[in-house]
């Protein structure tokens, strides 16, 4: 290091990024830009409207399949689109997205981004961890056989 009045200063350990460097792109939005790509899936806004689609389930006897996400995960973003595809293809049962930052009371025992609950009748049946999509495939497959 470089002496400076009794004090040893450290030596600058990074330089700064040249001015051409390019900045990474911009987050997107964990909603999406594209509304055909999002349309079939309910975006959960609070734990009220999150207990309230519970409900919804137990009183139609349907199934929920709810995302717990975040904003800042690129995994939770790329699911997005998958489970509004399985929304259209099944418009009987409901398929949400809630960011955990919006549900904190509902999401306290999520460890893990994303991670699925599955509700049938009000009751929360199966939950799965990770973003591989053919495993949600076959979990939504296996709880819509009865």
């Amino acid at each position: 290091g470089v002496r400076q009045g009794g004090l040893v200063k450290p030596r600058q350990r990074f330089r700064a990024a040249p001015r051409w460097f390019a900045r990474p792109p911009a987050p997107k939005p964990y909603r999406g830009d594209d509304r055909a790509a999002i349309e079939g899936v309910h975006f959960v806004t609070s734990d009220a409207d999150l207990q309230r689609l519970v409900e919804e389930s137990r009183r139609q006897g349907t199934k929920l399949f709810v995302e717990f996400g975040a904003a800042w995960c690129d995994h939770c973003k790329s699911m997005v689109p998958k489970m509004a595809r399985l929304g259209r293809q099944h418009p009987r049962h409901t398929f949400a997205v809630a960011d955990i930052f919006h549900v904190p009371q509902t999401s306290k025992t999520v460890v893990y981004t994303p991670t699925f609950w599955i509700y049938s009748h009000g009751v929360k049946v199966d939950q799965m961890v990770g973003s591989d999509k053919k495993n949600l495939d076959d979990k939504v497959w296996l709880q819509l056989q009865d």
